[in-house]
């Protein structure tokens, strides 16, 4: 993959910019031209975050770090349950999202990060409601 090459090659090698840019630039032409239904979409499109992750470690804008995130979901959500590359993925996904916790940005809470949370906070309720109701029948 052209994109791949230049990112490896060019950036990493040298750490010239423009070798990022034009890596972006492959990437997205190679996720664009890709059907989501194509096995391969899934992986472009998380390389083209991890491009998008790194202008952001260079540069600073939180565009590119939102946009990788968006692409790290829609990659997930292509990726069929039981894939041996979707844990990889996700853990790509969370440091994204660690990073730009860390950066000082919103914290981009995708639904499934504000379910998790949600249920969390209903069983601490449903628990704590629990312990209540208990000691108030103790009272009676």
């Amino acid at each position: 993959d052209l994109g791949i090459s230049m990112y490896d090659d060019d950036y990493l090698q040298s750490g010239d910019l423009g070798a990022l840019a034009r890596a972006v630039e492959a990437a997205e032409r190679s996720a664009d031209l890709t059907p989501d239904s194509h096995p391969d979409k899934p992986l472009r499109l998380t390389i083209m975050g991890i491009y998008l992750t790194a202008r952001f470690r260079r540069l600073g804008g939180t565009d590119d770090l939102e946009r990788a995130i968006a692409l790290q979901e829609h990659a997930l959500a292509l990726m069929p349950d039981g894939h041996p590359d979707k844990p990889s993925l996700s853990k790509t996904r969370t440091s994204s999202l660690q990073l730009a916790r860390r950066s000082g940005l919103h914290p981009l809470e995708t639904p499934r990060d504000l379910e998790a949370r949600l249920k969390k906070r209903i069983k601490f309720v449903l628990w704590r409601a629990h312990g209540i109701v208990a000691s108030i029948l103790q009272c009676l």
